[in-house]
């Protein structure tokens, strides 16, 4: 598997450095859906697990996070029929990197975590991974349940403006 670095957008900054080798695929805002019928196949997604917003930047947040998931669920579901193993997902926990780095905001993340958790989308399998600035765990690993990949099934997605 590849490392998986989340930086801080400050350069100058070390507290912020983070690396995982036991995760394919992090959470991350680097892809939206493509077209208006794209978002609204995520807004019924997200109607379902009780986590639309009706705040248009919420709404966009949740786009691009659900979108993030959903193709990473993919590539998992992929790899693992390739490869084996399981279908997990490294979810960071850390604020200042939804807060700064990815312009997200974490009440986005918590609630759209919690509401996948709620609806048994995901599940927790792995505690954080090592911050190599403070020796402490920032990145944890959610099982992603068998069903969630055929969710994405027609949904175009495109890069994000967001990252």
């Amino acid at each position: 598997m590849n490392q998986t670095k989340l930086l801080s957008s400050n350069p100058d900054r070390l507290d912020h450095l983070f690396e995982s080798v036991q995760f394919s695929e992090v959470l991350s805002p680097v892809v939206q859906p493509q077209a208006i019928i794209d978002e609204e196949q995520i807004d019924h997604l997200l109607i379902q697990i009780g986590c639309h917003s009706n705040r248009p930047v919420s709404l966009r947040k949740l786009h691009t996070l659900m979108s993030s998931f959903l193709l990473q669920a993919q590539r998992l579901a992929n790899r693992v029929q390739r490869k084996g193993g399981q279908m997990v997902i490294g979810w960071p926990h850390d604020e200042a990197y939804w807060r700064t780095r990815s312009n997200v905001g974490y009440p986005i993340v918590k609630k759209l975590r919690q509401a996948l958790l709620d609806n048994g989308w995901i599940t927790h399998h792995k505690q954080p991974t090592k911050n190599l600035y403070h020796g402490e765990g920032n990145c944890n690993g959610y099982l992603i349940a068998g069903f969630v990949p055929e969710l994405a099934d027609g949904i175009a997605f495109q890069s994000s403006e967001l990252s």
